[in-house]
């Protein structure tokens, strides 16, 4: 599982990643990371309700100031080095995955606010060294203004299409923190499964990228991203299959989710650095995220009212369909190379 942090604001990365474009990447990294690091400083220091929301917001916003950089400067690499960059960073955001709350568990249990002390900590660690190797990682500035960087992500037909179409793998990857964990409560009806869910999601992820590497690195983007759909639209399907199956089916549903993915989160990335043409990577990104805004909040939504009114087959039946259908609709897209 790649936890990309749930709480970020989902607009502000377009104008993050257009400041990226013109002044900076490397500084776009470590003030957002410093910012982060900030923010969970800030939750361990008060109870008050404004200064929590103070440093959620700092939380947040700092994720937003960064994540689009982030992409950004992978996507500036030679190709080979790019994919390279793009499958190691989804691995070290599975691994994150799991360490991360397996420490977070170890010092909650000494102190509550440790974990964010801990996560402070960690962030003003990585601001530190991003700044000290941020020559390393430099990206070519834009001279382009605003407007005409719009105009250019609005023209580029391809890249909008697929911005719409990645809408309804965000809307289905959502019911990995909802639908599932619904059905798993509903089938073993002990919350320590539904743990589990996250744990096979995040080891299997890991384990799968060592697996996937060669594939994702020597197929084009579009046609890695096809096929992860295509599995993510299956694992859905085989979920209601075997009526009254125990919790372990859901656990093998849930790595083929893994799977599927696998290879889509890594597969955009390099979509996306290929629509760039070295031009604009910070805009293109963040632009990328209003599909994750929109496909968050449909899936969160619509998750939530499909396993409460549409049975047991329903709500897996319709999300196989929307994974099946992007895939469809991405496979369409690759046969058409037309910008």
């Amino acid at each position: 599982m790649e936890v990309r942090a749930t709480e970020r604001p989902r607009l502000l990365p377009l104008a993050t990643g257009m400041v990226g474009d013109r002044l900076s990447h490397s500084r776009n990294l470590v003030t957002g990371v410093l910012l982060r690091g900030l923010g969970f400083v800030g939750l361990a220091q008060s109870n008050w309700f404004g200064w929590v929301f103070a440093a959620s917001a700092f939380v947040g916003i700092g994720s937003a100031w960064y994540d689009p950089s982030v992409s950004a400067v992978f996507a500036g690499q030679p190709e080979r080095q790019r994919k390279r960059a793009f499958t190691l960073y989804n691995q070290a955001l599975n691994a994150g995955a799991v360490l991360g709350p397996l420490a977070g568990a170890a010092l909650i249990a000494v102190d509550p606010t440790l974990p964010f002390y801990w996560g402070g900590v960690v962030f003003f660690v990585m601001a530190a060294l991003l700044w000290y190797y941020r020559r390393h990682y430099r990206t070519v500035r834009t001279e382009k203004r605003v407007r005409d960087s719009m105009s250019r992500l609005w023209a580029d037909r391809r890249f909008v299409r697929f911005t719409c179409i990645m809408v309804l793998f965000w809307a289905v990857y959502t019911q990995l923190s909802v639908s599932f964990p619904l059905e798993m409560m509903r089938i073993s009806g002990e919350e320590r499964w539904v743990s589990a869910l996250f744990v096979v999601n995040g080891m299997s992820g890991v384990a799968l990228m060592f697996l996937l590497r060669r594939f994702i690195e020597r197929r084009p983007p579009l046609q890695v991203v096809r096929t992860g759909l295509w599995w993510l639209g299956l694992s859905f399907c085989l979920v209601p299959l075997v009526p009254g199956a125990p919790f372990v089916w859901l656990l093998l549903c849930m790595l083929l989710f893994t799977l599927g993915e696998t290879m889509v989160l890594p597969g955009s990335d390099l979509a996306i650095a290929d629509f760039t043409e070295g031009e604009d990577a910070g805009a293109y990104f963040g632009m990328y995220k209003l599909s994750w805004a929109a496909g968050g909040t449909v899936g969160n939504y619509a998750g939530a009212w499909l396993m409460n009114q549409g049975g047991e087959v329903w709500p897996w039946m319709v999300y196989g369909a929307a994974g099946f259908c992007a895939c469809v609709l991405i496979g369409r897209l690759e046969r058409n190379p037309a910008r």
